[in-house]
């Protein structure tokens, strides 16, 4: 027996809020912790340090590994 999803199930399974997490906390926490020391260019590293790790993951979309 196949179970129907609502509309919302199905909105959040499309909009992957696993990415967008990773991407906040990859880059806006180096950046945040960066510019609250006084380090600019620490902070920009390690923003784009963050972003190069959000970009290189590939474990694909979390309904198909939880499946």
């Amino acid at each position: 027996m196949a179970q129907s999803t609502s509309w919302l199930e199905r909105m959040w399974l499309d909009l992957e809020p696993r990415r967008g997490t990773l991407f906040l906390i990859n880059i806006g926490l180096p950046i945040l912790i960066g510019m609250a020391r006084g380090e600019g260019r620490g902070a920009l590293i390690g923003g784009i340090t963050g972003l190069l790790l959000s970009l290189a993951d590939l474990e694909g979309p979390l309904a198909r590994r939880l499946a």
